[in-house]
């Protein structure tokens, strides 16, 4: 037996007990690493963060506010939040950085969603983007580890294409939701597919497993009051947002507009 070697709330008289295990409170919490009950404190950030983008967003665009979605909005926030506290849980190897993807992919896609939709925003929409992002992300996540079996150049150019295929999947899922799939055409679910794959460009020039990286450092090892996990956390979710906020704006039209655009851009010959 050994002392943790963090104390996870100097404000809790049961965390200042080394020795003790989850706040001396076994039945409800869970720590595999032995420093800090991740899984439902950041399940709790998670579903506070999805009932905040939910909330504010209906304020922003006008939309009517029901229970319903907004209890949903807030589960699937519990979820990605959940998701990132089982990584920190997992140690540091591929788990980890295939949690953490997963939970900041369904963030983000939320956040992404809920920024565009505007008062067309449809809880099932929501989640279904969100759970491809999440996908998207535990996959992309693992390729990328530090301990991954590809080479940074090829990881990354897995990691892009990640993206593209999550940028199409969640155009042709939004627009098939809506009624539209009869609709769907090849150039513009490849217009969705290059939108994404420039986001995961981005994502992997502009944050590179921000927050798996940190808590790989000396400093970040899994320390809940250092703020630098949080920041780095935010960041994380932040540029992740891009591709499914993209992705989303464009399925707010029928699918053909892009093309008769692109038609109208191309002078005749």
């Amino acid at each position: 037996m050994s002392a943790d070697t963090v104390v996870p709330g100097a404000g809790n008289p049961q965390a200042l007990n080394r020795y003790a295990f989850v706040l001396n409170n076994p039945v409800k919490y869970t720590d595999p690493t032995g420093h800090f009950a991740w899984v439902p404190v950041l399940a709790l950030a998670g579903a506070a963060v999805g009932a905040g983008i939910y909330i504010g967003t209906s304020l922003a665009s006008g939309r009517t506010m029901n229970v319903a979605d907004g209890l949903i909005a807030a589960g699937v926030g519990a979820a990605g939040g959940a998701l990132i506290g089982t990584g920190i849980g997992f140690g540091a190897g591929i788990g980890m950085f295939a949690a953490i993807g997963a939970g900041t992919g369904v963030l983000s896609g939320q956040v992404g969603y809920s920024l565009t939709a505007g008062t067309d925003y449809n809880s099932t929409e929501m989640a279904v983007t969100a759970g491809i992002n999440g996908v998207a992300g535990a996959v992309s996540g693992a390729v990328g580890a530090p301990m991954s079996p590809l080479t940074p150049g090829a990881a990354a150019v897995a990691q892009i294409g990640i993206s593209a295929a999550a940028g199409a999947g969640q155009y042709a899922a939004t627009e098939t939701l809506r009624g539209r799939g009869d609709q769907l055409r090849p150039e513009t679910v490849g217009a969705a597919a290059a939108v994404a794959a420039v986001t995961g460009y981005l994502d992997v020039k502009l944050a590179p497993s921000l927050v798996s990286n940190h808590l790989l450092s000396a400093t970040g090892m899994r320390n809940p009051l250092n703020s630098a996990f949080y920041r780095a956390l935010g960041a994380e979710v932040a540029i992740s947002t891009i591709r499914p906020a993209l992705v989303g704006a464009m399925s707010q039209q029928p699918s053909n507009t892009f093309i008769e655009t692109m038609d109208d851009l191309v002078p005749d010959r």
